[in-house]
């Protein structure tokens, strides 16, 4: 990022310096509000960080990112940048892309996140069943006992795709 430059803090007109800070701490508030930057994990993770005298989320918009270094373990820069090349070629802050379009355009975080998105969407599903209070474990056991053999919770069997795919057969024509 150009605000991280001694030479354009030098020789740079004040306007200028006043308008590339002002624009980075806009940066660093749009990052801060998404609930995106993990400062414990970047400050871990990232040992410049830890020397630096910024704050962790502006050295990230300063610095971090054309480090590699992640803002969390819900972000990958470097899978980001490969992946997508017109953000790379823009050469502009990753994290900062994602918050205010890439999720929007279902770009991925991190490597394999369709399948984390869709264990999560499980895993809400599951909850939500559960406190629903409408789900009779019992009465489900006795609806498929072959699920009494197993080791399990019925809630997360009734909403697997094995049992999906065991209702699909059972009603097919």
């Amino acid at each position: 990022d150009v605000c991280s430059s001694d030479l354009l803090r030098r020789s740079s007109p004040h306007w200028l310096r006043l308008i590339l800070y002002r624009r980075l701490g806009n940066d660093v508030k749009i990052i801060r509000e998404s609930g995106l930057f993990n400062e414990s994990y970047y400050l871990g993770a990232c040992p410049q960080a830890r020397m630096s005298d910024l704050d962790p989320i502006r050295h990230y918009c300063v610095e971090g990112w054309w480090l590699g270094c992640n803002p969390s373990e819900h972000f990958d820069t470097q899978y980001y940048l490969s992946r997508y090349s017109d953000i790379r070629q823009q050469q502009m802050n990753p994290l900062l892309h994602y918050i205010l379009r890439g999720a929007a355009e279902e770009r991925d975080p991190v490597p394999d996140y369709p399948q984390l998105k869709q264990q999560k969407k499980i895993e809400e599903d599951i909850q939500f069943i559960r406190d629903s209070g409408c789900f009779d474990e019992n009465y489900y056991k006795l609806l498929y006992p072959v699920f009494q053999e197993e080791d399990g919770d019925p809630i997360s069997h009734y909403r697997s795709e094995e049992h999906t795919s065991e209702l699909q057969s059972q009603f097919r024509i």
